[in-house]
């Protein structure tokens, strides 16, 4: 999309059009909250969806006029971002809520999504941010995972504990949930790229877990044959678990007959965990990759609350703000198409192989490909189309 008008009176008219926007979005949006609660097993007491909701609102007319009052740092990033950008979430627990705060300042720029990829709770907000265009369902899906998780902090504490054995079914409802939309299903297995790896424990010990093992263990799945493969691959993903790390979650149901994009036949590991890492997908599009780890409220990256979705969702619209407008010690950084990346990653502290580690798996069409090769394939395929036209 092409700007029509200067941004800082395009997101002054949003902020005016609010308080109507607001109220007639009200009803519709508990409405919405509470179908997903009755998905995913969640009991609301009276009142606690109105105040969710009002909660919503509040948080993204905050992003509104964060985002209005930035226009003069983030002006020149958010021009060269108009074509899209994708976005790359290390594994971080719950400190990953932060990354709403980046999705709301996107929509709020009209930068489109155009690809993620991420692990554990990266993973998990990266589904929901392709999900959907703004940041409204990412913060419904977080704060009412919070109150499945208990009012009181004994409660939470003991959901936590559990779950160092096996996580809470609530992702796996809301995935399914979300999935049973065949324009959600497709947006999610063409653009989203789930980090897994296969058993790392039981692998390290004993080994077995495939034909082919990056030496990594890292592998993006992505073009999924069904909704339910998607599911389960994002449910791996969050399984940091004694159950994820010595059994696996079943993702493939069979893990014969795929390819290396050189054509050589290879087996795939059918079942997966927490452990993989986000990676660059190719280069025909900007990557920003934001670092959402945090020295404050540690708290947080284990225990969701509806405080700390508040907390991280700010904290997300300020580091998105930060790293548009490319400030020194930003908890991010951009990669451009034209970008050398091993001299990007350098000066931001990172190894030159960092987000260019293991395999993507096109699931449906059974072709595996190392982050490297995506990354020469698209360069080779622009370069001809910029060559021809």
């Amino acid at each position: 999309p092409q700007l029509s008008s200067p941004l800082p009176a395009s997101l002054a008219d949003r902020s005016r059009q609010a308080p109507a926007r607001a109220l007639l979005e009200r009803e519709e949006m508990q409405e919405k909250y509470a179908a997903l609660a009755a998905a995913t097993g969640v009991r609301l007491a009276a009142g606690v969806a109105a105040s969710d909701c009002d909660l919503i609102q509040r948080l993204r007319a905050v992003a509104v006029e964060r985002a209005a009052a930035a226009q003069p740092r983030i002006a020149t990033s958010v021009a060269s971002l108009q074509p899209g950008v994708g976005v790359a979430l290390p594994g971080a627990a719950y400190f990953s809520v932060a990354a709403g705060g980046l999705h709301e300042v996107l929509h709020l720029s009209r930068i489109p999504l155009r690809y993620c990829t991420g692990a554990s709770g990266g993973g998990c907000s990266g589904f929901l941010m392709l999900a959907a265009p703004d940041a409204t369902l990412l913060l419904m899906a977080y704060l009412l995972y919070a109150r499945s998780q208990g009012e009181s902090t004994l409660r939470r504490g003991l959901s936590a504990a559990l779950q160092s054995f096996r996580v809470t079914s609530f992702w796996e409802k809301l995935y399914r949930e979300l999935l049973r939309d065949a324009g959600t299903f497709e947006r999610i297995s063409k653009n989203g790229a789930v980090a897994v790896a296969a058993k790392p424990l039981r692998v390290a010990l004993f080994g077995g877990a495939g034909d082919f093992e990056p030496a990594e263990d890292n592998y993006l799945l992505h073009d999924f044959a069904d909704p339910e493969e998607a599911v389960q691959a994002y449910v791996a993903t969050g399984e940091a678990t004694a159950r994820g790390f010595t059994r696996g979650v079943p993702v493939l149901a069979d893990g014969n007959g795929f390819t290396h994009g050189s054509g050589e036949a290879t087996a795939l590991p059918t079942k997966y965990c927490d452990g993989g890492a986000a990676a660059i997908w190719g280069r025909s599009t900007h990557c920003l990759y934001y670092h959402t780890w945090f020295d404050t409220n540690r708290g947080d990256l284990a225990l969701c609350t509806v405080e700390s979705v508040e907390r991280l969702f700010l904290q997300g619209v300020d580091d998105a703000l930060a790293i548009l407008a490319g400030e020194d010690g930003a908890r991010g950084f951009i990669i451009a198409p034209s970008d050398d990346i091993e001299l990007v990653l350098a000066r931001s502290g990172r190894t030159a192989q960092f987000l260019q580690r293991g395999v993507f798996v096109e699931v449906r069409q059974r072709v595996v490909r190392t982050v490297k090769e995506v990354c020469v394939k698209a360069s080779i395929v622009e370069a001809f189309e910029a060559g021809t036209s």
